[in-house]
């Protein structure tokens, strides 16, 4: 997505450029969110799991270069924390700096087209909860996991992958994952998936 990658380097380059930037090193596993902090997070180097603060539900991992914040900068209620999935390099900007430099600089524009991504992702992840079984909740997941790089897929564990990100049980994923190897569309090993056939 040219727009989103694009709108990353703008926004991310002048949020480092601010005066009032501040480099920051996280540990993996450390937490933050844009409540506590009342920053905005310009993500370089690791990948960041997003978790839904009234029940912990994993709803998202992004990998930098990302904006960390913008959906809940013009909020009151914060809905999600982070929690560093590797360790990870950013830059932070008051959320205060980060409406003046966006006003000065004019890149509400680039910010409408992380929040119109943001949006589409959030949508994604609904459509993989809300099915009408497990069956189909499995399915989505692994549509989902297949679409990722060869490199993350290979590193994914399908149960944990599922399992974070929604209140089934592993034996419901696994009985899942049996009907769906006896159909002969999936290839798994190891918790691993090898091949998919579904559309």
């Amino acid at each position: 997505m040219p727009e989103k990658n694009e709108a990353i380097t703008i926004i991310g380059e002048a949020i480092k450029d601010c005066g009032s930037s501040c480099l920051i090193y996280r540990k993996k596993r450390q937490r933050f969110d844009v409540e506590s902090h009342q920053q905005i997070f310009y993500l370089i180097q690791g990948s960041v799991n997003v978790y839904r603060k009234s029940d912990d539900v994993l709803t998202n991992t992004v990998t930098g270069p990302a904006i960390l914040g913008l959906l809940q900068m013009k909020m009151k209620e914060k809905t999600h924390y982070f929690r560093c999935d590797t360790d990870c390099e950013m830059w932070s900007l008051s959320i205060h700096d980060t409406n003046a430099i966006f006003n000065e600089k004019d890149l509400w524009g680039y910010a409408f087209d992380l929040l119109t991504h943001s949006i589409y992702q959030w949508y994604r992840r609904s459509n993989m909860i809300e099915q009408k079984d497990v069956y189909s909740i499995v399915v989505q997941h692994l549509k989902y996991i297949w679409e990722m790089s060869t490199e993350s897929r290979t590193q994914t564990s399908i149960y944990s992958f599922i399992l974070r990100r929604s209140h089934i049980s592993r034996s419901s994923i696994h009985k899942a994952i049996c009907i769906l190897k006896e159909e002969g569309v999936v290839k798994v090993n190891r918790g691993k998936l090898l091949e998919l056939s579904i559309k």
